[in-house]
């Protein structure tokens, strides 16, 4: 059930609030096209053996099972990105509802950060061990963006901590 804020919230935090269900819908759609591409390229059926007959000779030279391989790790990238928006989404709501610094923010923020950080390790894993080049050898891609991005997200999970601790002081002070 989606849980719509009430209307007097902030504009700018709605409108972040709407984009991040608009950005899960597209990603669960997207989900639903790599999972069924997946199935497609691992299985052999006719559509495959078309598309692989059709692909003989060209600039792609892969197998159908790696591009299946492909398409089902990005529908296993593209639910964890669904689960971060999901926590995310959460925090959102608790900032227009003017209670942001609550020990489940805390939580929801780190388990962001390591999610996102863990899906990046995963990541570099497997393009070394299946590389979308087989002669360009042994190569690890390192994501500045993304490793940025876990940045940000563990900056942010102190600052709500301390912000917790500096209402909880402040809830105790007469």
């Amino acid at each position: 059930m989606i849980d719509i804020p009430p209307s007097n919230a902030k504009s700018p935090m709605r409108f972040l609030l709407y984009g991040l269900y608009f950005a899960q819908a597209v990603l669960a759609f997207s989900i639903i096209l790599t999972i069924a591409g997946a199935c497609i390229m691992m299985f052999p059926n006719g559509f495959r053996d078309s598309l692989m007959s059709s692909l003989e000779g060209s600039v792609i030279n892969e197998t159908a099972d790696r591009i299946g391989l492909g398409f089902f790790m990005a529908s296993l990238v593209a639910i964890v990105w669904f689960y971060v928006l999901n926590i995310l989404r959460k925090v959102v709501e608790t900032i227009i509802n003017g209670d942001p610094f609550i020990s489940d923010n805390i939580s929801r923020l780190r388990r962001m950060w390591v999610v996102i950080a863990a899906v990046e390790i995963l990541r570099m894993i497997f393009n070394v061990a299946f590389p979308l080049q087989t002669d360009a050898g042994m190569t690890i891609s390192f994501k500045f963006e993304t490793w940025f991005l876990v940045f940000v997200f563990a900056v942010l999970s102190e600052a709500f901590r301390y912000g917790a601790e500096m209402r909880r002081d402040q809830e105790l002070t007469i």
